[in-house]
């Protein structure tokens, strides 16, 4: 298996990442040691440039950054070299189910991220309802609406997802879909999967995410592979999610982390260690060597 890999690119949520949202030691040491034997290590993640920088700027990781599931793809040097957004027609549409299906949504635009005006009250009023289902859930969606009120506010004052509609100079990467209602959020789902040209995935079983379908992570994976030189055989991803299939299903060497759903392990070459043990460590050092 020794230097087959030439080129790989790692999932960050679910993946890279543990439960705290950090990356382990191990993970670091084993991306800067294939990084050192050449290999191209490349990251592709749902989130958006500046989620993703957090995180990483703590790793020091320099390489490839393709976030918002494909709509943009930055070079190591700063260079932009994709930059996918949806056509408003389709926003339009969306906007408009999204309202109608009574879910908390976002538009992930270039300068920021918009929710939706109510979003905030309808996570509320569905966690009121989930007071004695799940605390874990509970929780996860008290401290995801801590953070939305606090960074979003911050970062495009007080402006909501529905007063960008009208200003075409806003261009939109992707929509996202929250609810702990899963009947409802699945109709909402089935609902956008209807709109044409769009590609619809999830990142967690509480969301759905929309990019426009050339704004996938397996198509910004070939293109990066294709720049750097490398043949999809010896193109290594790792992931856990639905967001996660369009590169497994074009790599060589599609690896599942132990924690992700069946539906991804099933299509997947190897199953390595979850990631709370370090899992893309292991999976590099199966396929690169140590």
């Amino acid at each position: 298996m020794d230097g087959m890999v030439k080129l790989i690119a790692i999932d960050m949520d679910g993946t890279l990442l543990d439960h705290e949202g950090r990356v382990s030691e191990a993970n670091r040491q084993a991306i800067a040691a294939a990084q050192a034997k050449g290999v191209v290590v490349a990251i592709a993640t749902g989130r958006s440039y500046h989620g993703a920088r957090r995180v990483l700027d703590e790793i020091e990781f320099m390489g490839p950054l393709i976030y918002l599931n494909g709509a943009c793809t930055q070079l190591p040097d700063g260079e932009l070299v994709e930059e996918i957004f949806m056509p408003p027609g389709k926003v339009d549409e969306l906007a408009h189910l999204l309202k109608d299906g009574g879910t908390y949504y976002e538009f992930y635009t270039r300068d920021g991220i918009y929710r939706n005006r109510d979003g905030i009250e309808i996570i509320k009023a569905e966690m009121d309802k989930l007071e004695h289902v799940d605390t874990s859930l509970h929780q996860w969606l008290e401290s995801f609406t801590e953070r939305r009120r606090n960074r979003i506010e911050d970062r495009v004052k007080g402006r909501y997802a529905e007063d960008i509609l009208a200003d075409p100079s806003i261009g939109i990467y992707k929509a996202v879909a929250l609810s702990s209602d899963l009947p409802k959020l699945k109709r909402v789902r089935q609902r956008a999967e209807a709109v044409s040209g769009v590609a619809v995935s999830a990142s967690s079983v509480y969301n759905f995410e929309v990019n426009d379908q050339k704004a996938q992570k397996g198509i910004a994976v070939q293109k990066l592979a294709e720049r750097y030189g490398v043949p999809m055989q010896e193109v290594m991803v790792i992931g856990d999610n639905q967001n996660d299939r369009s590169m497994m299903k074009v790599a060589g060497v599609p690896v599942a982390m132990g924690n992700a759903e069946d539906e991804v392990k099933q299509i997947c070459r190897f199953v390595t260690k979850t990631n709370t043990e370090n899992g893309v460590a292991h999976a590099i050092h199966k396929f690169v060597g140590d």
